[in-house]
């Protein structure tokens, strides 16, 4: 039996039919979820999540969240969630870049480095995603 996804976003709705396997960063480590599993509920981290179906795999870039799973159905309530040909390679590179340059100047304490983090690993992830290193 496949798995029903959902990706819900504040911005939109994806939906996955005949999912043979999902593949989710939580913030515990990287959880895979198959047909029958057992209800669980999940806080994710930003990473990737693999779809995988009939032999081809589909990559979602995330930002957090949260995984609901019931038997065959699986609801990922996230922040943002973008297909690896969504992802804007320019931008992610420019953010990259700036992100790292900002985190040289930071330590710790300051009160932007959280957020500079933050933005650096969101680039690091979308240019994982899309497959465009360096």
């Amino acid at each position: 039996m496949a798995l029903d996804v959902s990706i819900l976003t504040p911005r939109r709705e994806m939906l996955i039919k005949d999912c043979e396997e999902v593949i989710a960063p939580s913030m515990l480590g990287q959880i895979t979820v198959l047909s029958s599993h057992r209800a669980l509920m999940t806080e994710l981290d930003v990473g990737e999540v693999h779809l995988k179906s009939a032999g081809e795999t589909t990559l979602l870039a995330i930002t957090g969240g949260f995984l609901e799973v019931d038997k065959d159905r699986v609801v990922f309530l996230v922040d943002t969630a973008e297909r690896a040909e969504e992802i804007d390679v320019a931008r992610a590179k420019v953010d990259l870049a700036e992100s790292g340059e900002a985190l040289k100047q930071l330590n710790i304490f300051d009160a932007s480095y959280t957020d500079e983090l933050a933005r650096f690993k969101r680039a690091k992830l979308r240019l994982d995603v899309a497959r465009v290193n360096g």
